[in-house]
C-alpha cells in the first residue's frame, strides 16, 4: 500500500492482492538469472520477446534458444523473435470453448 510500483492484481484466479509481476530469464548452463524487469501487468503475455532480447545482450550472443510456458504465446512477439534470431519455444494456448459440451480440436 505504500509501494507505488505494486498494483491490485488477480492471483491464481481466486482474488486480489497488492503485488508485482516479475520477469525473469535464466541461462541453461549455470541457471543464473540474466535478465529480470518488474511489470504491472499481471498477465505474461507481450514479455517474451523483450525479456529474450535482453537475455540476448547480456550473453553477448548473436542467436539464443528460448523456452516459456503458454502464458507468453503472443504472434507479436514470436515474430519479433524470429526476426532477430531468437528461436522460441511456446506451447499454444487452446482457444476457449464457444459451446458447453464440444470437442474441440487439437492443434500441434
Amino acid at each position: 500500500m505504500t509501494d507505488q510500483e505494486s498494483r491490485l492484481m488477480s492471483v491464481n484466479n481466486m482474488g486480489f492482492e497488492v503485488a508485482y509481476n516479475m520477469q525473469t530469464a535464466v541461462d541453461a548452463k549455470n541457471h543464473l538469472i540474466v535478465a529480470v524487469d518488474v511489470i504491472n501487468n499481471p498477465a505474461d503475455q507481450g514479455q517474451l520477446y523483450p525479456m529474450a532480447e535482453q537475455a540476448k545482450q547480456e550473453l553477448e550472443t548473436t542467436e539464443i534458444i528460448v523456452l516459456a510456458d503458454k502464458g507468453y504465446y503472443t504472434g507479436e512477439c514470436l515474430k519479433n523473435c524470429e526476426e532477430n534470431e531468437i528461436i522460441a519455444i511456446v506451447s499454444k494456448q487452446n482457444p476457449p470453448s464457444t459451446t458447453e459440451g464440444q470437442i474441440g480440436t487439437a492443434l500441434f
